[in-house]
């Protein structure tokens, strides 16, 4: 068993009382703070998440960007949960109701079957029309053989002819 869990067993048995955690912070019984009570940062990230998802570093940090209202007294950092629950709000984000997709009864499926084949004829046309016009245009091409190799010598200086 960590040390972390023997500290919250610790502070479960004792109920009323402050428990003592690591680093010598003293968490204070819940019925004793209110929204306004000014809290260190450490003390305020354990209980506005006790599931340890927000640390003292996360809360500072926020209090940096101005995300997180805070107080500095005597070189240290305080703030309120009413602080932390505005900054929460603020940054809550709302699900968005799920985008259902229209799906296409049989007789528009029948239609748009029809136009995919209407534009597919279409485009097949369109390419046997140029390729007709490329021929009429173009003059034929001479085969792609090797020529003889006469004329491959005749072509080539001396010491790259076969």
């Amino acid at each position: 068993m960590s040390s972390d869990q023997v500290l919250a067993e610790i502070a479960v048995s004792m109920p009323g009382r402050e428990a003592r955690m690591r680093r010598g912070v003293r968490i204070p019984d819940r019925s004793g703070i209110t929204d306004a009570t000014p809290l260190s940062l450490d003390v305020a990230a354990r209980i506005a998440f006790p599931d340890g998802s927000m640390s003292r570093l996360s809360l500072r940090n926020a209090a940096t960007r101005g995300d997180l209202g805070h107080a500095r007294i005597g070189g240290r950092v305080y703030t309120t949960l009413a602080e932390i629950e505005r900054m929460v709000a603020a940054r809550w984000v709302e699900a968005e109701p799920r985008q259902t997709t229209h799906r296409r009864t049989s007789a528009e499926n029948a239609e748009f079957k029809e136009e995919a084949g209407a534009a597919t004829a279409r485009a097949l046309q369109i390419a046997e029309n140029l390729r007709q016009t490329l021929t009429r245009k173009m003059p034929k091409c001479r085969s792609l053989r090797p020529a003889p190799a006469d004329i491959r010598r005749a072509v080539l200086p001396a010491e790259i002819a076969p």
